[in-house]
């Protein structure tokens, strides 16, 4: 005579192991039928299982390491994560992408523009020639004054720097002209007393120092 095999019982996580009913699925007159384990939550779900990339043991993706050989198992990235990092990623080449165009743009704002003195002082120049008057120690001068700009200039201030034959600073002479020479034209100044002169001066420069323009 042989026995029935014997009925497997269902693990319940809820607590115990429940025994085998009549009603069961898998009892039978004729003996016990094999059934598969079937691991439950608390709350009656199965859980999400994957294989562990060491062992090939199927691990539930929730523990940290597998069971068998202790290797971590990876968990997926999820995909808030991925639009998290993305929109950062995006925000980053943004604010690279249009700094150098905001810098520009600013730099732009903050420059004013020349004043018409301004404008006068560089597009004015001066030509001059000189040599000495009365008993050697008067400077006269020759100047033709070259206004290329839009304004009419006025009440030209010349100042005169003079050097001995070292180089050495030793003198100057500073005129104010009580002329006006009207916007885009020339004009010429001559035999301009400077005043007096060290007796060594063998060189000189000269140069507008102030203008009004009007």
């Amino acid at each position: 005579m042989t026995l029935p095999a014997a009925p497997q019982s269902t693990i319940d996580t809820s607590g115990g192991v429940k025994a085998p009913q009549k009603n069961d699925r898998n009892f039978s007159e004729q003996g016990f039928s094999t059934a598969s384990l079937s691991v439950k939550t608390k709350r009656g779900a199965n859980m999400a299982m994957t294989k562990c990339k060491e062992c090939g043991v199927e691990v539930s993706t929730k523990a940290k390491e597998c069971p068998k050989c202790g290797a971590p198992v990876k968990r997926k990235t999820s995909l808030v994560t991925w639009l998290v990092v993305a929109l950062v990623g995006f925000w980053v080449i943004g604010y690279i992408a249009r700094g150098p165009s905001t810098s520009t743009s600013s730099t732009g704002a903050t420059k004013s523009e020349p004043t018409p003195n301004e404008v006068a002082m560089k597009e004015t120049k001066l030509n001059f020639s000189w040599g000495t008057a009365g008993f050697g120690n008067i400077m006269e001068a020759n100047f033709t004054i070259q206004n290329k700009s839009k304004y009419n200039i006025k009440d030209i201030t010349i100042k005169c720097i003079h050097s001995a034959k070292s180089g050495t600073v030793i003198d100057t002479n500073k005129h104010t002209i009580f002329d006006v020479v009207k916007a885009n034209s020339t004009k010429k100044f001559p035999n301009v007393n400077m005043g007096f002169i060290n007796s060594q001066a063998h060189t000189s420069s000269c140069y507008i120092a102030n203008l009004v323009v009007g």
